[in-house]
């Protein structure tokens, strides 16, 4: 997989708490050493 998308059902979820979700996915794909991008749909 080169690409995983994110897609958040509560509505009450800020921008910035996606994108700290996002940012906390994209820090254990490098941890991981993965050759993957991981973004919010």
């Amino acid at each position: 997989m080169k690409n995983f998308g994110l897609f958040h059902h509560n509505q009450e979820r800020t921008d910035r708490q996606v994108d700290a979700i996002v940012a906390e996915c994209n820090k254990i794909i490098k941890h991981k050493k993965l050759k993957m991008k991981c973004f919010a749909v």
